[in-house]
């Protein structure tokens, strides 16, 4: 026998039918679901772009990407605006059901790295449609995670559309306005694209005192609201995990080895949530090798074409033991961005020794470096960056990082294109991808300036 009920929540009714027959109440209080199985094996990640070239990561043997995703892109005051894109489209990707698609296709594992606020939604006077404001209200308390509904509730959106779980479209939103005809989003859920999701990138240190450095505590309510709306306070449609329970959520990268952030939102999570836990399943930490740099040491003190293999870096022995920090929580660690740029002047410059380039010196630094996490228990790393910055002939922090050159050259690949492709090809499981710098870094701000 079936029969149809009626659900009702606020602004939202739909029916779904179901079998009765031999079915009785549960006497058993509900159980959480079994967490979902991280991919196994050792990774080398990918941050990317939408506009970065696909076959750049298969040339070089890369089936991991982190995808930078300006939230201004896509979240407009009334919905998604995301296939096609309201702003970042190319003829790589018109939209992200393209980009996440042509990536499934290509046999890439998709992070999703969401980050900065929309200038819609808190105006600072940027011209790019985006900034690195926290992304709550004008006034509202920053440590509290109800202040972060509306970011938690487009984050519900981006899981509901690329996640596991079928929705009726009186659940989905997506933006009525239309630019041109055939601008309009349709709505679409359970697309089944996308698995790993991670809610911010980065605190920005070198930004405090300013409304876009982001407080332990600020970040630790951020994380908390958009992983489960704050275990299920929120409402509906808050929260990625109130999407899609399937989908892991990775924490947003720490600019370092930063011990004292970390205890800090540990103590958060314990004093504001029943379940005393991170609302992550994955912990996430960023690290630039420099020879400046000293053990347990942040914020860091970088010198000028100082980036090293780890053998030269006095703080690469804290990623051992942040590893082991978070294993005794449960969470593995993935180092979201490290690397090296090619071409002065820049902090992370690498300077080629005894006859080598300095690309060699780049190549031969990564390949050690990805050997050194994976002896110290790290689960992932994903190199910064696939390929260099338009602005790359002159130099500049993070612009010349690529594996390859910039698109304005072609994107020629570099010594490391081959070596990593030659690194991680036996066995076949180990996968890697790579970081991908926005082509004009004006348009995407969201690395640490040059000193």
């Amino acid at each position: 026998m079936k029969k149809t009920i009626t659900i009702t929540i606020p602004e939202q009714t739909f029916e779904v039918e179901i079998d009765i027959d031999g079915v009785n109440p549960p006497t058993d209080p509900p159980v959480d679901p079994p967490a979902p199985p991280i991919d196994s094996g050792f990774k080398v990640g990918a941050n990317g772009f939408p506009w970065s070239p696909m076959r750049l990561f298969t040339d070089a043997g890369l089936n991991w990407i982190r995808c930078y995703f300006a939230s201004g892109w896509a979240w407009r005051s009334k919905g998604l605006h995301i296939q096609p894109l309201y702003q970042a489209s190319t003829p790589e990707a018109w939209g992200m059901d393209d980009y996440l698609q042509k990536a499934k296709d290509a046999g890439k594992t998709v992070l999703w790295c969401n980050h900065q606020c929309p200038e819609w939604y808190r105006n600072t006077g940027r011209t790019d449609g985006n900034n690195d404001f926290a992304p709550i209200p004008a006034g509202a308390k920053r440590d509290d995670p109800k202040s972060f509904k509306d970011y938690a509730s487009y984050l519900f959106q981006i899981a509901a559309r690329y996640g596991s779980v079928k929705y009726p479209d009186s659940v989905l939103q997506t933006d009525p306005e239309s630019r041109w005809n055939g601008d309009l989003t349709e709505k679409k859920s359970g697309l089944n694209l996308l698995k790993y999701m991670e809610v911010w990138n980065e605190r920005k240190f070198w930004l405090k005192g300013t409304e876009a450095y982001i407080e332990p505590e600020t970040l630790a309510a951020m994380m908390s609201a958009c992983y489960d709306g704050h275990e299920g306070t929120m409402g509906p449609g808050v929260g990625i995990l109130t999407a899609d329970p399937n989908m892991i959520v990775v924490m947003p990268g720490l600019e370092d080895f930063d011990f004292e952030t970390v205890a800090l939102m540990d103590d958060w999570f314990v004093k504001n949530r029943k379940d005393k836990k991170w609302p992550c399943k994955i912990a996430q930490l960023h690290h630039y090798s420099n020879r400046k740099q000293k053990e347990r040491q942040f914020p860091q003190d970088w010198e000028n074409s100082g980036g090293c293999p780890p053998s030269e870096d006095k703080n690469f022995v804290s990623a051992k033991e942040m590893a082991s920090i978070f294993k005794s929580k449960g969470l593995p660690l993935w180092i979201g961005e490290f690397g090296y740029d090619t071409k002065p002047p820049s902090q992370m410059h690498i300077v080629g020794k005894n006859g080598k380039s300095d690309e060699q010196a780049q190549s031969d630094a990564l390949i050690e470096t990805i050997k050194k996490y994976k002896e110290y228990g790290v689960d992932a790393v994903f190199i910064f960056n696939i390929h260099d910055d338009l602005g790359a002939a002159d130099g500049g922090q993070f612009e010349t990082s690529g594996i390859y050159s910039s698109q304005a050259t072609g994107y020629k690949p570099k010594p490391a294109a081959s070596a990593l492709k030659a690194y991680l090809s036996p066995p076949a499981s180990k996968s890697v991808g790579i970081a991908v710098a926005n082509p004009s870094t004006k348009n995407a701000n969201f690395k640490r300036p040059f000193k």
